[in-house]
């Protein structure tokens, strides 16, 4: 059974409407604003409410839900953190770039004890490789392809 749309309630609704009228909103805060504000007006149904804003069907119910739950500074407020620092960066990745040149890190798992030994974090041997192929290290010798 599909989930219905319930009304927002007249408070709401001129919540939403103030909000709309700022200028300073960034283009996610102003699609989230469009959602509860086609919800507020009942013209379309969920599926038509996800289609015209271009979100998915999902979004809306939780666009909605947010709404409800933490009003208009809520829906307008995201918490995302950031992505995570990588293990090697500044002035450490030139230092490893220096020793992948000299010849002093050939392998992934060299690239590896020297990382642990340099930075005290600990990677995998895949995520050495990564950090490696960011700083143009090659395969020693090159491995057989297809045609």
């Amino acid at each position: 059974m599909a989930r219905k749309l319930e009304t927002l309630g007249p408070k709401l609704a001129a919540e939403v409407e103030r909000a709309w009228g700022r200028k300073n909103l960034a283009s996610w805060q102003r699609k989230r604003l469009t959602v509860v504000r086609l919800i507020a007006h009942q013209q379309l149904d969920a599926k038509g409410i996800a289609k015209a804003a271009g979100v998915s069907r999902a979004s809306v119910f939780n666009y909605r839900d947010k709404l409800i739950t933490k009003g208009v500074k809520g829906l307008l407020s995201r918490s995302w953190a950031g992505a995570r620092n990588p293990a090697v960066r500044g002035v450490v990745a030139e230092e490893l770039g220096r020793a992948l040149e000299q010849g002093k890190v050939c392998r992934a798992k060299d690239a590896q004890a020297w990382i642990a030994k340099r930075t005290r974090k600990r990677l995998t041997v895949s995520g050495a490789w990564k950090v490696l192929q960011r700083l143009d290290g090659k395969p020693k010798a090159p491995r057989k392809s297809h045609a």
